[in-house]
């Protein structure tokens, strides 16, 4: 974020949040609360952010490319770290994920560069 933003910042055009969001696969409001933490955007300007972009109608729906749910994303780390560390098995895996049991094992082979990160089989 500091090469991309620099160290400081006193304001932050939309245009340029829009473009991170594609760059990062991440929300608009997920780059502001991190800008904020790690203290490139003081916390009023941070607060004003949030204000604008409900007022917006940004908090529910952001302009730009969709980006994919960080839900789907975690539930399949989990699943696969289960999977890896034996805590269940491919079957019960295959039928968390919806899908066959030759489909599983050919994502667990990371066949045609094909990684299961954001949908299901």
């Amino acid at each position: 974020m500091f090469q991309a933003l620099g160290k400081e910042r006193r304001a932050i055009e939309w245009q340029e949040l829009l473009l991170l969001k594609e760059q990062f696969q991440v929300s608009m409001g997920a780059i502001g609360y991190r800008l904020k933490d790690l203290g490139v955007i003081q916390e009023s300007y941070y607060k004003s952010l949030v204000m604008r972009f409900r007022q917006k109608g940004w908090h529910r729906k952001e302009p730009g490319l969709e980006v994919p749910s960080e839900k789907a994303h975690t539930f399949n780390q989990m699943l696969f770290h289960a999977l890896g560390e034996e805590y269940i098995g491919e079957p019960k895996a295959a039928e968390l994920l919806s899908c066959s049991l030759s489909q599983l094992k050919a994502l667990r082979q990371v066949q045609n560069g094909n990684a299961l990160t954001h949908q299901r089989c």
